[in-house]
């Protein structure tokens, strides 16, 4: 039952492991928990400190090509983080508000208006995010996903002064999808698939879903007549799985990553495992239909995921995986320190530990090298992110 078999159709690489710093925050205090890539290569990261009685944020931007390092603080602890297709920044915090800032610039505060007034996106901490649609030049076509401590997942979308639905413009957030009690406690990860049709998620109480992707509650760019109190559609799963039934013992589910090229989601667990879920016959018409306002996505009908392969890739709980599609290498990294690189059949072709002794949080690829080299990058608690360069 624990033979090590993910999939077959990944492609070997060589990697090199140099460890060489891109970001250093202001301190080793500085908790490095999350970070993202930009399209152009400018690597992002998030942290939380902990001043007087009072947890601080900091959020990094590194351009490598041209040496510009910048920096912004945030009043509380700040533990996500994904850019939109303006370029705005956001990241949430453990205040459960949502915060943005410019990007290109200096990183200069944003308005996160929320529709209706207030300021709390949930009720705990934001603890992902994620972004879906957008491509093609169409402004409504992005949705920003957020979940957080309280257990739910929230789909956002952007009115422009006029209140029509425009990401590209500032405006308002509203919320136009939710699942109120997508897990049983705390919700930990989020990815999107390549196309934006779905989102999978995975929390506290060990399950992993896999939803359709949220849309607007008219669909066709205009705000609800009532913009201030819109129909909210409740999200249903299209499938799940328990951790319990992929390998007793694997206890909560802490990240997920879309492994589509290779038809699998994978998803890191509290026991160092790495699961590989088969997403084949899975799509966004696998559901049926979401349903308006309403809270609770416990009860509704939806697909098995099946096992393919489990892998131990950690002695400690597994915190990040990112996906190199175009070489099908997985990476993870985890509380024991290590950072590994999956191919083939094998459970690590490379494992190092860059950040010293201190826990390895995320990892993230940057594709965006000219001459099609390809460089991992991970963030540790030592308050760093960290670069390998790849074959």
């Amino acid at each position: 039952a624990d033979q090590i078999h993910p999939w077959s159709r990944f492609r070997g690489a060589g990697m090199v492991s140099s460890a060489e710093v891109v970001i250093r925050t202001t301190s080793p205090d500085v908790k490095v928990d999350a970070m993202c890539v930009t399209p152009t290569g400018d690597v992002l990261c998030v942290g939380t400190k902990m001043g007087g009685r009072v947890w601080h944020g900091e959020i990094h931007n590194a351009s490598p090509r041209s040496g510009v390092a910048r920096v912004a603080t945030a009043r509380a602890g700040l533990t996500s983080v994904a850019v939109l297709a303006d370029g705005t920044v956001v990241a949430g915090s453990d205040a459960g508000i949502i915060g943005a800032w410019t990007l290109p610039g200096n990183l200069q505060p944003r308005a996160f208006h929320l529709a209706g007034g207030g300021s709390h996106a949930h009720d705990a901490a934001v603890t992902a995010l994620a972004t879906c649609g957008g491509g093609g030049g169409d402004p409504g076509g992005q949705i920003l996903v957020s979940a957080g401590g309280d257990g739910a997942i929230v789909a956002w979308e952007r009115l422009d002064d006029k209140n029509n639905l425009n990401n590209q413009l500032g405006g308002e957030w509203r919320p136009v999808s939710k699942a109120r009690h997508a897990h049983l406690g705390p919700v930990h990860g989020l990815a999107a698939s390549a196309d934006g049709s779905m989102l999978a998620s995975v929390g506290e109480d060990g399950y992993v879903r896999v939803w359709s992707t949220p849309v607007g509650a008219l669909g066709d760019g205009a705000a609800s007549p009532n913009v201030k109190t819109p129909d909210v559609r409740r999200l249903t799963p299209l499938a799940e799985r328990a951790g319990e039934d992929v390998r007793v013992g694997s206890g909560r589910a802490f990240c997920v990553e879309w492994c589509e090229s290779v038809g699998a989601i994978a998803v890191g667990f509290e026991s160092g495992d790495v699961a590989f879920l088969e997403t084949d016959g899975i799509h966004p018409d696998s559901r049926g239909g979401d349903s308006l306002t309403g809270g609770d996505s416990s009860g509704s009908h939806s697909a098995t995921l099946r096992t393919r392969g489990v892998v131990t890739a950690h002695s400690d709980a597994v915190r990040g995986l990112a996906f190199h599609a175009p070489s099908r290498r997985l990476a993870s990294c985890g509380d024991d320190g290590a950072v590994c690189v999956h191919v083939g059949e094998l459970p690590a072709t490379t494992r190092w530990k860059p950040h010293g002794g201190e826990y390895a949080r995320c990892v993230a690829w940057d594709v965006s090298s000219d001459g099609g080299a390809t460089t991992l990058l991970s963030g540790g608690w030592d308050g760093t992110v960290r670069s390998v360069e790849g074959g």
